[in-house]
């Protein structure tokens, strides 16, 4: 388990995530009454800006991690190689993903000893 988390500060909305049956295939969400499956939705073009939590701190600067910073990397994107991840000077905890083409992306940020946080997105 990972030792901080990751919030999606801006460029994501969540919707609900819609998979009715057609035909005579059933929907693939199991999803609980009431509780609707969501995802994290957003717009080609428009930067996503992911921020890392460290022990309750958003964004902690890289001075505040102990050596210990933070990498993004691309899991899944329909377009490899896929380059637009960058993170401001000195803040390895703020990565910014802008995409270019529709579809959907998973983008891993880790950090030494800390584990792995995947975050889900489709952009339109």
């Amino acid at each position: 388990m990972a030792d901080f988390t990751v919030i999606a500060a801006s460029g994501l909305s969540v919707d609900d995530w819609l998979d009715p049956a057609s035909g005579s295939a059933p929907s693939r969400l199991n999803s609980r009454p009431g509780y609707p499956q969501k995802r994290y939705v957003g717009t080609v073009g428009v930067p996503v800006v992911l921020q890392a939590v460290v022990d309750g701190v958003v964004a902690p600067l890289d001075a505040a991690l102990g050596g210990r910073l933070f990498v993004a990397f691309v899991v899944e994107a329909p377009v490899l190689p896929f380059t637009g991840i960058v993170s401001p000077l000195g803040q390895s905890s703020v990565q910014i993903v802008t995409a270019y083409v529709r579809g959907h992306y998973t983008i891993g940020i880790r950090r030494p000893d800390g584990g792995i946080e995947h975050v889900h997105m489709d952009l339109g």
